[in-house]
């Protein structure tokens, strides 16, 4: 898998102050073959370079093929998260929290078969069939203060309705 490292400028479609305090991003972008080579460690990587016009994978295509891997990473950053606020470390929150937030994020998307866009006219409630309740208020408590233990319990709760609206997705579908 060859990489290469750029620095180009945050899609208009990404423009978002939390996720992107500037406007240019360091990415990597890699030749990907398949789903199982996946690998979601940059924020919204797939979304930044589907929006920049590389070609690649677009996991919001078959989200049945990248949902589990997304919970898995999600199960172990809530341990770390778990550990962390165990120790009351919440300088040491403020990263993983914004991983965990953006895989939300990108979990509420993909759902719906649509890349994220973190605009405010297209992140609505109505937009979504298979959501949690009041997602969007709970989710602006959490960017208001990402590394609170109660915003990491929120995002948890989130995380567990979004995947419980999934299955049953799954389920209707067969």
């Amino acid at each position: 898998m060859e990489q290469k490292n750029k620095i180009i400028p945050v899609p208009v479609q990404l423009k978002n102050s939390f996720f992107f305090p500037d406007d240019k991003i360091e990415t990597k972008i890699a030749a990907v073959k398949n789903h199982s080579q996946i690998i979601l460690n940059e924020l919204f990587s797939y979304e930044v370079a589907y929006y920049s016009g590389v070609k690649g994978n677009r996991p919001w295509e078959t989200p049945e093929a990248v949902i589990p891997q997304l919970l898995t990473e999600w199960k172990q950053l809530k341990k770390t998260l778990i550990d962390i606020f165990e120790r009351r470390d919440r300088r040491q929150a403020l990263k993983p929290m914004k991983r965990g937030i953006a895989l939300f994020v990108q979990f509420l998307f993909w759902v719906h078969h649509l890349p994220v866009n973190l605009q405010s006219y297209y992140f609505k409630e109505d937009l979504f069939v298979w959501k949690p309740v009041n997602f969007k208020e709970r989710l602006d408590f959490i960017f208001a203060r990402p590394n609170d233990y109660h915003s990491f319990v929120q995002l948890s709760e989130l995380m567990i309705e979004l995947e419980k609206q999934y299955f049953k997705k799954e389920a209707l579908k067969k």
